[in-house]
């Protein structure tokens, strides 16, 4: 653990990752933590630090699967009062109150059937798999009660429950570590990120690892690597010398050596073309052989076998033109997702964008992209889900387009069902619908993605992941 950076306005801790909620400056409270999953057996517990500035605060809960302690030195212990027999994951509220501030602490007891590993992170952390689903790393991000950052690294095994601490780097300049972006099959190998500040770290057993810029660039963002770092997917930035604009291009390294990968000649309107076109490359097969990702101005899909473009977003697209030349173009779509290819590199997850005719309103459709064919299939009776992850087997998970819930498409056998339905199928218990699902490992056992936290701030996107091996 480290401390990154000093905010002095206590009330923008809220706005930056809705860990607590305020009614006004300097009246808070904070959680040490925003929702925990209890085991199905009802034989764990959690212990909840509470930060706040007034003299009094209380904690009262109408959930009836947990019980909560007597609150003492600014703590108070939850529980669940047994078993869960259900075959579906209980839910509930424990609500924290201090004056007029209220946090809600989300719980879930998972089924007593449930043999596996099952983690919600907090909203403040985010994490990713290996693509063997034996381990899951995490950043979390907090605020401490000195008003500092601090980031606390740490390494989940998937097939023993077992958590360790990480040492987490510091980022160039002054940014710091959100997150874990990917993680080799052995562990050793970590990308640690920077989402908005498009920065990386690359760490060998807990060493930074030094990526070379490559010639020409003013910078690189490593995004994704392969199952045992040999490849390694990213952006450098090319500084254009007619316009001054800086523009992303696609890079691979294979074993330390960065390598090109060639762009599309324009965006599916034409308009911005040649070295103007900014492309970004997102994730790989798991032997780095297949590479995706999309052109960003109208987030066309392309995919790389070897160093050979498929630029089959733009190629397919369509153009809507209205009598005074407005346009839009309906296209296979990627954007800033890391895992959507199945781990042979076979099958792509994206999101077909489709325009009505006044060219006011959209909806997204499922798509799931053949890279052995180059062909590609819509799911037009699934509106408003897009893209998430696919298998080997061809069978896609598509996130509701705003983010409650998740489709399953199987493309062989043809069924689609909802994600609590496939994994109550597939794997005995029913997991609640708001969870949706980004990584599946190349066995199928390990998944991980998101679900939708309700905060005193408004509803986040909190990370989780579960193994059933």
């Amino acid at each position: 653990m480290k401390t990154i950076f000093k905010i002095i306005p206590i009330f923008l801790a809220a706005a930056f990752f809705g860990a607590c909620t305020q009614m006004e400056q300097g009246d808070y409270m904070n959680l040490s933590v925003n929702s925990y999953v209890f085991d199905g057996n009802g034989n764990d517990s959690v212990v909840v630090d509470v930060t706040t500035n007034l003299s009094e605060w209380s904690v009262s809960t109408d959930c009836p699967f947990v019980q909560v302690g007597t609150p003492s030195d600014n703590k108070v212990v939850i529980r669940p009062v047994g078993r869960n027999e259900s075959s579906e994951m209980a839910e509930g509220v424990v609500t924290f109150t201090a004056g007029g501030t209220v946090v809600d602490f989300e719980v879930m007891q998972l089924p007593a059937s449930f043999k596996g590993v099952f983690k919600a992170l907090p909203i403040t952390a985010r994490g990713s798999m290996s693509r063997n689903g034996k381990w899951f790393g995490w950043v979390d991000v907090t605020l401490d009660e000195n008003s500092n950052w601090t980031d606390h690294g740490y390494l989940l095994n998937l097939e023993t429950g077992e958590t360790t601490d990480l040492d987490v780097p510091s980022m160039p300049g002054e940014d710091y570590a959100e997150g874990i972006m990917a993680i080799s099959d052995d562990a050793k190998w970590i990308l640690f990120g920077h989402w908005g500040a498009c920065k990386s770290v690359l760490t060998y057993e807990g060493e930074v690892v030094d990526v070379a810029v490559p010639e020409g660039m003013e910078s690189v963002w490593i995004v994704n690597m392969s199952a045992d770092a040999s490849v390694l997917v990213g952006n450098a930035i090319y500084r254009h010398p007619t316009s001054g604009g800086g523009v992303n291009r696609p890079y691979k390294y294979v074993n330390g050596e960065p390598i090109a990968l060639p762009c599309p000649d324009s965006d599916a309107y034409g308009q911005v073309t040649g070295d103007n076109l900014p492309v970004l490359a997102r994730g790989c097969s798991a032997d780095g052989s297949v590479i995706y990702g999309s052109e960003w101005q109208t987030f066309g899909v392309t995919y790389w076998i070897g160093e050979e473009l498929h630029n089959i977003g733009v190629e397919n697209s369509n153009l809507e033109i209205d009598d005074i030349d407005y346009y839009r173009a309906c296209i296979l779509r990627v954007l800033a997702e890391y895992f959507n290819m199945s781990s042979d590199g076979r099958y792509i997850s994206a999101a077909w964008r489709e325009f009505d005719q006044d060219m006011q309103d959209y909806v997204d459709y499922p798509a799931i992209i053949d890279t052995k064919t180059g062909s590609y299939e819509i799911y037009e009776d699934a509106a408003n889900y897009g893209s998430g992850t696919a298998t080997e087997d061809g069978v896609l998970f598509a996130k509701a387009s705003g983010g409650y819930g998740c489709m399953v498409f199987d493309t062989k056998s043809g069924s689609k069902m909802t994600f609590s339905e496939w994994m109550k199928a597939e794997h005995g218990f029913i997991i609640d619908p708001k969870y949706y699902c980004f990584a599946v490992s190349d066995d199928g056992l390990s998944f991980s993605g998101r679900f939708m936290s309700s905060q005193g701030t408004g509803t986040e996107h909190a990370y989780w992941v579960a193994s059933v091996r």
